[in-house]
């Protein structure tokens, strides 16, 4: 595990992500913590590019056991991003 407490997925090209379950929980609030590829994806979706490292962010919904939903991103596309792009501290 990276120092933050996320997995470094750099280099496991064909890793199996979906396996680790998202450990946080509806309601809980935790901190957007992208690394640099997650940061990129993010810049092309408005609303997620206008968040700031640290951003504190209450989870509305977990879908599919991996992507965190932040309240008021309950409505943009994707479904949310994957659970490593936060962290609980």
């Amino acid at each position: 595990m990276a120092p933050s407490g996320r997995r470094d997925w750099e280099g496991l090209e064909g890793a199996d992500m979906l396996a680790d379950k998202c450990p946080f929980e509806v309601g809980q609030t935790v901190y957007y913590r992208p690394d640099a590829r997650m940061r990129g994806h993010n810049a092309m979706i408005k609303e997620w590019s206008e968040l700031t490292d640290g951003t504190p962010l209450r989870i509305a919904a977990i879908v599919q056991e991996v992507y965190v939903v932040p309240e008021g991103f309950e409505s943009i596309s994707g479904g949310g991003l994957y659970w490593t792009a936060f962290s609980a501290e």
